[in-house]
């Protein structure tokens, strides 16, 4: 089934000065009024101290720093006040990480209201995804909530010297991220012939191309400066336009994306471990998935290593017998997407990927 329209952000800025365009971009795309949404901590001090002053004086502006003490939920509710006081031309802006960016998403999805994407870490596309990470998306489920299908940023800014200041292992999961497309495109092209699964050539193209950045720039990335930096950054951005032409996460999320969800749910279920970073999951997964698919997961591996990714699951801090679990029902998260897991993997064959590639 072909789509007919796709909604990608119109305007993109990315570099070590990007920052300093917000004013200029907010003109272009005729806006007169801009929400501020941040965190309570590190990116408020961001917003008010760095973003704040460039357009104070431009836009009619209001600033919201999200509380930790109350839900996600509540979070989303305060936004959704604040849009409907029926400000003119107004978009929100979210300043943060990824739980900010969700928190947007579904605050605006209803509403004729954009919302503008600066992200302070590259550790996962989520600041150019149109769509919410499992962990919301399972709480607006049992909150009887409707789950936004689609909301892409209107504009992202991308500045690397707010990135930068992240830990760097933020960047490196980001690699772990982008590495997961090359086995997302395969478990949809799976998809496609076993279940005759619609599967959009451009974007997959879109979600290939990101991961094809890191395999052939991880060098620069390994250095920690502002071109690897910016490498990993124009990735994920791009990864995000594929799941926007696709009209679903398929170019950047397969079975991979599916094992590291069920060790969110595990975790979430009092299994007595911390999940880890999402992109080092992922990655983790990605070399597990693309063993079971047949193709080049040493190339993974090495990657990951040189870049002092975790390539065990004893350095991600997970029992053998918990990777071992998530892979044989993570193909329960999503039943109806299927993959390389196909309608679960048996212990044997969980364990054969598990030793073969040295992962447990």
């Amino acid at each position: 089934m072909d789509r007919q329209s796709v909604i990608v952000p119109r305007l993109v800025a990315y570099g070590s000065d990007a920052i300093n365009k917000i004013s200029d971009l907010c003109k272009k795309l005729n806006l007169k009024s801009l929400l501020l949404v941040s965190g309570s901590s590190n990116t408020k001090n961001i917003t008010e101290k760095e973003i704040k002053p460039l357009i104070t004086k431009s836009f009619n502006l209001k600033v919201m720093h999200l509380d930790n003490n109350i839900s996600d939920l509540d979070n989303i509710n305060k936004i959704r006040s604040e849009i409907n006081s029926k400000q003119v031309q107004l978009a929100v802006v979210a300043i943060g990480g990824g739980k900010i960016m969700d928190i947007v998403k579904v605050a605006t999805h209803k509403s004729i209201v954009p919302w503008i994407s600066i992200p302070t870490s590259a550790s996962h596309d989520g600041f150019s995804s149109p769509f919410i990470n499992f962990i919301l998306r399972e709480r607006l489920k049992k909150a009887n909530l409707p789950i936004p299908k689609s909301n892409s940023p209107l504009a992202i800014i991308g500045d690397t010297s707010l990135i930068s200041r992240a830990p760097f292992e933020h960047v490196i999961a980001g690699v772990g991220d982008l590495l997961a497309k090359t086995v997302a495109v395969k478990d949809w092209q799976l998809a496609t012939r076993i279940r005759g699964e619609y599967y959009d050539e451009y974007a997959a193209t879109f979600g290939l191309m990101s991961a094809r950045i890191v395999e052939e720039g991880y060098k620069i990335i390994s250095k920690g400066k502002e071109p690897g930096i910016r490498l990993v950054v124009k990735a994920l951005g791009n990864s995000g336009i594929a799941m926007a032409i696709a009209g679903n996460t398929r170019p950047a999320s397969g079975s991979e994306h599916l094992i590291s969800h069920y060790l969110d749910k595990m975790s979430h279920e009092q299994k007595n471990f911390i999940p880890n970073r999402h992109g080092f999951q992922v990655g983790l997964a990605s070399v597990l998935c693309c063993y079971l698919q047949g193709g080049k997961w040493k190339n993974i591996l090495n990657i990951l290593s040189a870049l002092k990714h975790p390539i065990t699951a004893n350095e991600l801090g997970l029992d053998k017998e918990i990777l071992l679990e998530a892979m044989i029902n993570a193909h329960k998260i999503r039943p109806e997407r299927y993959t390389v897991l196909g309608n679960g993997l048996t212990k044997k064959s969980a364990l054969k990927a598990l030793e073969a590639t040295g992962i447990a």
